[in-house]
């Protein structure tokens, strides 16, 4: 995670999930610990999922480019 200051944006806080847990079972929906200087400083709600976007229950309707 970064601040945004003009110029340069700087680290305010890393978390880390392996790939498997982004995958596992189609997706994540979990909290992440947030850690800043090596403590943690919060968390974050982080959703994924995989599969065919048409038949998601969030999928954008009425979104589609036409070709």
């Amino acid at each position: 995670m970064f601040d945004e200051d003009t110029g340069s944006d700087d680290i305010v806080g890393e978390g880390t999930c392996t790939l498997a847990e982004l995958c596992a079972k189609g997706g994540f929906d979990g909290n992440l610990d947030i850690k800043h200087k090596d403590s943690v400083a919060g968390t974050v709600h982080f959703i994924t999922s995989f599969g065919d976007k048409e038949k998601a229950p969030n999928a954008d309707e009425g979104q589609k480019v036409e070709e």
